[in-house]
């Protein structure tokens, strides 16, 4: 009996033990173990999204942790675990996370699931860089949308070639903020330069786009080139190492310094045109109505009843009034004629802020440029927007590019 008291007394412990503590004494309220940092809370929303967890590495200086770890491949094995590799935007803010790395380990609907849980917590968050994570046609609409949804700025997809991939889903978007793309050796061919270059001229966002070490030809770029015809966003465009001749180089080099326009350009010219005049007759028909209305009420305001009819000054006091009335009649005249020089720079500075705007407008579209007829051609100025274009390559000892 002794014995069977004592094991039970023993079961009883370590059921004790291994109760768990009440709601009250847990750190989160919600009981789902979140803390509002990223660092800490991205493992735990992949274990509840049934994965392995996934470690956060900080960055305490640039390429700090990177060549610590490089250093030591042979002796440490957890090199070669999954990883996020995140640069804070103040070391001394925890979760102020402002570039993301992902590199070399496969990326799923699950990964893409629990960023999309994760990156609320990252107000700072700029930049996603993603090299060799094995990204596929549907992962990549489901990319575009997360970065579309969260304004990222900067985005680089190195080293993820997709057969067929349309690329241009990445800004292809109304409020698409994206300033920065790399798309460094994706095997982009011709297919996905042109849909790269159908998407340029009502893109208003993008300023630097990296599509080196890929696959595109002359055919290719002439499909960029037009879509630089239109575009005046972006500045930076790189092509190098890719399989660009001579033809695809004397594109670009005629869109930069001038170039014919079309058939369709000359009409959405012309009608460009037309719907403006529209416009501004528009615009001045009310302009004149109520500079009309404005006259008659300053005439109205500027005859005022006289009260001299009501009013019987005395004989002594009449020299005092006179002068009151002088001095007052002078302040009246200046205090009537500030509020019209007011109004009229309201109208002025009004006036010009539309002209600005229409200026604006006429300099961001390429069509209301002047024209140049030469040889029964209508010639513009290429793009001016665009300062740097890289197309060098390597090159072999035979002199052929590889």
């Amino acid at each position: 009996e002794s014995l069977a008291t004592c094991e039970m007394t023993k079961r009883g412990a370590q059921k004790v033990a291994e109760k768990p503590p009440p709601e009250s004494e847990s750190s989160n309220s919600d009981g789902d173990g979140l803390t509002g940092i990223f660092e800490t809370d991205f493992p735990i929303l992949c274990v509840q999204e049934e994965m392995h967890p996934v470690d956060v590495v900080v960055l305490a200086s640039k390429g700090a942790v990177v060549e610590e770890s490089e250093a030591k491949v042979e002796e440490n094995a957890d090199f070669f675990r999954p990883k996020v590799v995140v640069e804070l935007e103040d070391e001394s803010v925890r979760g102020s996370v402002k570039t993301m790395h992902v590199r070399g380990w496969k990326v799923d609907e699950r990964v893409l699931k629990v960023l999309n849980l994760a990156f609320p917590l990252c107000n700072s968050l700029t930049t996603i860089k993603f090299w060799n994570v094995g990204l596929d046609k549907q992962l990549l609409d489901k990319f575009a949308n997360l970065i579309n949804r969260f304004n990222i700025k900067n985005v680089s997809l190195t080293g993820n070639p997709i057969p067929g991939g349309d690329f241009s889903v990445l800004f292809d978007h109304e409020n698409s903020l994206l300033q920065q793309l790399s798309l460094r050796g994706n095997c982009l061919d011709d297919a996905g330069a042109q849909c790269l270059g159908e998407c340029l001229p009502a893109n208003q966002s993008l300023l630097i786009l990296d599509l080196s070490h890929n696959r595109i030809s002359s055919v290719g770029a002439k499909h960029l080139v037009a879509g630089l015809r239109i575009n005046r966003t972006l500045l930076s465009l790189s092509l190098a190492n890719n399989k660009i001749d001579d033809k695809g180089a004397c594109a670009l080099a005629e869109v930069l310094s001038r170039f014919a326009l079309s058939h369709h350009e000359i009409v959405a010219r012309r009608m460009y045109h037309a719907e403006k005049k529209q416009t501004t007759e528009v615009e001045k028909k009310p302009t004149s109505a109520s500079q009309i209305a404005g006259k008659d009420r300053s005439k109205e305001k500027s005859t005022p009843p006289s009260k001299k009819r009501d009013v019987a000054p005395k004989k002594e006091e009449k020299a005092k009034k006179d002068e009151k009335e002088a001095s007052a009649g002078r302040g009246k005249k200046i205090s009537s004629a500030d509020p019209k020089k007011r109004t009229k720079g309201k109208k002025l500075s009004e006036q010009g802020d539309d002209g600005a705007k229409t200026l604006c407008l006429e300099h961001c579209n390429p069509l209301v440029e002047p024209v140049e007829e030469v040889g029964g051609k209508k010639y513009i100025l290429g793009n001016r927007a665009l300062t740097n274009l890289n197309l060098s390559c390597e090159m072999t000892v035979s002199g052929s590019s590889f």
